[in-house]
C-alpha cells in the first residue's frame, strides 16, 4: 500500500484539484485583476501567465501574489519567473514566440520529448487514441514538421505489427 503525504500536494487529473483550481485561484483572479490591475493576465487552472512592459510591475506583481496565497497556505512554484519574450514564452505544452510582431505557435520540447517517447511505447489500441490526441495539439500554431514525424513514427509502428503479424 502506497504511503499518502499530507499537507502537500494532489495528484495531477485529480477531479479535486480541479475543483480546487477553480475556486482558490478565482479568488486570485479578482485580486490581480481588480486589485492590482493587471491588464494582461491569462490562467488556465494553475498555470498563469501575466504579461507587462515593466519589469518592475511583474516584480511588484509576483510579491503581492506570494503574500495573497499565504491567505490559502499556498505558494508559487520554482518554475515562477520573469521572461523575456523574445526568447519566447513556454505555457500549456507550447511555446509561443513574438517574431516580427506576428505570433508564432510551436509544441514546447518538453511535450516533443514526451511524445516521441509515448509513441514508440504504445500498443496499436492506445496508440489510436494517443495520435487522435497529438493531432488535435499539432494542429495549433506552426507544428507541421512535427506532425509529419509523428504520422512517420506511427506508420513505422504499424509496419512492424504487419510484419509480426504475418
Amino acid at each position: 500500500m502506497k504511503k499518502i503525504k499530507y499537507n502537500t500536494s494532489l495528484p495531477i487529473g485529480n477531479l479535486t484539484s480541479q475543483i480546487f483550481a477553480v475556486f482558490y485561484l478565482n479568488e486570485l483572479d479578482h485580486y490581480l485583476k481588480e486589485k492590482l490591475n493587471c491588464k494582461y493576465y491569462i490562467r488556465y487552472m494553475d498555470d498563469i501567465i501575466i504579461l507587462s512592459n515593466s519589469k518592475e510591475y511583474l516584480k511588484y506583481i509576483i510579491d503581492e501574489t506570494i503574500q495573497f496565497l499565504k491567505i490559502y497556505k499556498l505558494e508559487l512554484n520554482n518554475k515562477t519567473r520573469i521572461y523575456n519574450l523574445n526568447n519566447g514564452v513556454n505555457f500549456l505544452g507550447y511555446k509561443f514566440i513574438l517574431c516580427d510582431k506576428k505570433l508564432i505557435i510551436k509544441i514546447n520540447n518538453k511535450t516533443k520529448i514526451r511524445m516521441f517517447r509515448n509513441l514508440k511505447k504504445y500498443d496499436k489500441y492506445k496508440l489510436f487514441r494517443s495520435v487522435a490526441s497529438y493531432n488535435g495539439m499539432l494542429k495549433i500554431g506552426h507544428n507541421n514538421n512535427l506532425k509529419y514525424k509523428v504520422e512517420n513514427i506511427v506508420i513505422q509502428i504499424f509496419n512492424n505489427c504487419y510484419k509480426i503479424c504475418s
